[in-house]
């Protein structure tokens, strides 16, 4: 019966150690408790939290409805990537109770994260970069719902330019139908007339 209740007083002590510790960490690189809020994403001057904070360029990133998509473009080496993680790490922290590094945050409630960032080619299992994009991406199509994120990095690449445009605007336009929330980059210049429309 003692031992219940010491075992609860370091319980009690683990989580006080740890709400401290989330609190100083924001403090220190003046980050906030970011709002819940329904199928709305708002994050003002956002930093990615793994980069120098005195040399991080913040950005401004809004997803509100009846907008459900954000497309990033640019050069290489121009932070689409870097966008793209600093908004997945800002919902993935909130669902986490860990402060973000923004100015304001509101950040929806998802009930799953898909990711598709990086090359997980493996010559064991006979991927190539195209097949195992693609294998990624047949899970997203199959299982991402509305109350969903999709991070999609580099969408369509790893095959013959003008086959990738046209598979990664046809993926984008089923997210688009679905109102699945969805962060992607691209480099296509059709994908970039895409999101004008």
């Amino acid at each position: 019966v003692v031992s219940d209740v010491y075992l609860a007083s370091q319980e009690t002590a683990s989580l006080l150690d740890s709400l401290f510790a989330r609190g100083q960490w924001a403090k220190e690189r003046n980050g906030v408790v970011a709002k819940l809020s329904e199928g709305q994403l708002i994050l003002k001057q956002a930093r990615h939290p793994l980069l120098d904070q005195n040399k991080v360029v913040a950005n401004n990133y809004t997803m509100v409805s009846p907008i459900t998509m954000i497309l990033i473009t640019g050069p290489n080496t121009g932070g689409k990537t870097v966008g793209l993680k600093t908004i997945g790490t800002s919902v993935y922290l909130t669902h986490c109770g860990i402060p973000v590094l923004c100015d304001e945050a509101q950040v929806p409630f998802v009930d799953r994260v898909f990711v598709d960032i990086g090359d997980k080619q493996s010559i064991q299992q006979s991927l190539s970069t195209f097949s195992s994009h693609i294998q990624s991406l047949k899970i997203v199509i199959d299982e991402a719902s509305a109350n969903s994120l999709v991070l999609l990095d580099e969408l369509g690449v790893g095959t013959d330019p003008l086959e990738g445009e046209s598979l990664a605007q046809a993926i984008l336009e089923t997210l688009h139908q679905r109102k699945v929330m969805t962060v992607a980059t691209t480099h296509y210049n059709q994908l970039k007339l895409f999101a004008k429309q």
